[in-house]
């Protein structure tokens, strides 16, 4: 029961893990820079290496060495630039549901669907981008019914300025208005009902060097709700100081961070209004820049739990171990990788540092062109 909790947890993981480079976020707001950033790495990863396919296999162990039956879980097909082209997960080593995705001739994503084991349509995602490459619309349907739509308009310095969200029956469920200052950055943000009514609103301040340095964020009849001031940076435009005051302006909690001087977050504090710290963590990396350990500590407690990770002359990591704040052992992984730095093998060990269950990863490649 224990291994097949694992493997159902597994299966999600891997589920979700596939959809990484080609996911879109329909609430545009709480998309970030970084996020992309890391998906276009993992997709130009793999199409650095050429990779066309990829299985993952489950092992149980038993009495400490890995059992003679597998359980393939999942598996994932790519086009030549690294985008994920279909998924299969299975149970049982049966197929339990596939995704397939397509793209335009600018490798966006146009279309997800999701079918179930018979080859049912269980779900569809569509998206129309305008020609200067920007999503224009999207529809999410269940089975053959549209649940819900959105649309956006852009001005003419291609700043998006409006997302209008809608029911099934196409009524307006909500809108969000942007504006923008002359460089572009976004200086209010507003949350509208379907009569256009204001519910919510955010303003946000810069600094001359374009550094966001104040955001307000205000109820429906105009009355401030809180506010956070951003109050230091450093040399490299890293945030040191956040404060945040509530509707009485008062202040309820201030973030302090260090960074080392590849400007990598070191430390991170987090007090309350009468600098009584709730929350802080520390974090240490190796000379090639490598996280090696990392330590979060929550006020009276003391120390909640750690951990440590050692990598290959590559940087690839190749153990990990989490401690709890007894510094004793919680779990602890082992990962192996093939000659093009791929994952081929990941041993999951327990508490007592017993080998519990491994995935190992097959891959296939596009030949050279």
């Amino acid at each position: 029961m224990k291994f097949s909790s694992l493997l159902f947890f597994a299966i999600l993981v891997f589920s979700i893990a596939s959809c990484n480079s080609t996911s879109n976020n329909t609430e545009e707001k709480t998309t970030t820079k970084q996020d992309t950033v890391e998906e276009n790495a993992y997709q130009l990863f793999l199409k650095s290496k050429k990779v066309k396919s990829k299985k993952a296999i489950a092992v149980p162990y038993k009495f400490g060495e890995p059992s003679t039956d597998s359980i393939l879980i999942y598996e994932a097909h790519y086009t030549r630039n690294g985008y994920l082209k279909d998924s299969i997960v299975y149970k049982e080593n049966k197929i339990l549901a596939t995704e397939s995705f397509t793209y335009n001739s600018e490798d966006q994503l146009v279309k997800r669907e999701l079918f179930d084991e018979n080859k049912k349509l269980i779900s569809l995602l569509e998206r129309v981008f305008n020609e200067k490459g920007d999503e224009k619309s999207f529809k999410a349907f269940k089975l053959d019914t549209l649940r819900y739509s959105q649309q956006k308009a852009y001005d003419e310095q291609n700043n998006l300025i409006k997302i209008t969200d809608y029911y099934n029956d196409g009524s307006v469920r909500s809108i969000s208005a942007f504006d923008y200052n002359t460089k572009g950055d976004i200086v209010v943000r507003k949350e509208m009902d379907n009569f256009g009514r204001v519910i919510a609103k955010q303003t946000i301040g810069y600094d001359n060097e374009g550094r966001k340095i104040k955001e307000a964020e205000y109820d429906s009849t105009g009355n401030i709700i809180s506010k956070t001031l951003i109050k230091n940076y450093d040399k490299n435009d890293k945030i040191q100081l956040i404060e945040k005051y509530n509707k009485n302006d008062s202040l309820f909690a201030r973030y302090e961070f260090e960074y080392n001087e590849n400007g990598a977050e070191t430390k991170n504090t987090i007090y309350n209004g009468i600098n009584q710290i709730l929350r802080q963590s520390l974090t240490t990396y190796d000379d090639k820049g490598n996280r090696i350990s990392f330590k979060i500590y929550e006020g009276a407690v003391g120390l909640l739990g750690s951990d440590e990770t050692k990598y290959n002359a590559q940087g690839l990591e190749i153990e990990t171990k989490v401690l709890n704040g007894k510094n004793k052992l919680e779990n602890r992984k082992v990962k192996e990788y093939n000659e093009k730095q791929l994952l081929v093998k990941e041993i999951n060990y327990n508490k007592l540092d017993e080998p519990e269950f491994e995935f190992r990863y097959k891959y296939s490649y596009f030949s050279q062109k």
